[in-house]
């Protein structure tokens, strides 16, 4: 069974917490980054097969396909845009004592936003 939207970010933000997120020195997002994934990354088949791809997600379904985990599909592709943003802002997030990351107070704005909006089904009609 699929997981719900709102679950993969809380699963997402909970992965965060011990987990680095997929930056490079020059501090550009890819989708894998010495074992470290992206929002979209983690849920990809495969992941490491993107260490060098630097595409946004919607360029990313036109030119790979979007090849998700079982478990991670059916959702609008405006939904992943939306969770990898959150991930992309430097702003939203800070280091912790774990080892990972927290949310900040403009990471946890970002994330009311998002909840909401799946909430609302404003991902249910854009597709992009």
């Amino acid at each position: 069974m699929s997981k719900t939207a709102i679950e993969i970010i809380d699963e997402t933000v909970e992965h965060y917490r011990t987990n680095l997120r997929a930056r490079t020195d020059a501090g550009s997002c890819r989708y894998y980054v010495d074992g470290a994934m992206c929002a979209v990354g983690r849920c990809l088949v495969n992941p490491e097969d993107y260490a060098h791809c630097d595409m946004g997600v919607y360029d990313f379904r036109v030119n790979r396909g979007f090849p998700l985990k079982k478990e991670y599909e059916g959702h609008p592709i405006a939904f992943w845009a939306a969770l990898q943003h959150l991930h992309d802002i430097d702003e939203h997030w800070y280091c912790n004592d774990k080892g990972g990351y927290s949310l900040s107070e403009s990471g946890y704005m970002e994330l009311a936003r998002l909840k909401y909006d799946v909430a609302s089904g404003y991902y249910d009609y854009c597709d992009g």
